[in-house]
């Protein structure tokens, strides 16, 4: 009914009908926590998304797909850009570090 909502036509299945009806259960249960239980990179997505989204039809799509409007409002200005400036490398920065237990460095 959401994908209709917003002009989605056709949506992705997965079809379960070699599952029990126990296991269906299940695999509902799960899928449903698979979002609950996950991280993603805010920047990679952006990068992902970017192209996906020309206008506020292709933004009302993703937003029925289960994303969320922070998603897809992410700032992706110097996204997979290098700083135009480095601090000064200062040799009193301990790079080393050891461990406090073994005195294990690395």
């Amino acid at each position: 009914m959401a994908a209709q909502k917003h002009g989605v036509a056709e949506v992705p299945t997965i079809n379960v009908k070699h599952l029990s009806e126990k296991q269906r259960e299940e695999f509902m249960h799960v899928d449903n926590r698979i979002g609950d239980m996950s991280d993603f990179d805010v920047e990679k997505l952006g990068v992902g998304l970017i192209d996906l989204i020309e206008d506020d039809e292709d933004r009302e799509r993703l937003l029925a797909l289960g994303f969320t409007k922070y998603d897809l409002d992410i700032d992706l200005d110097g996204v997979d850009k290098a700083p135009s400036e480095f601090p000064e490398y200062d040799d009193g920065i301990k790079t080393a570090h050891e461990c406090p237990k073994c005195g294990y460095t690395w």
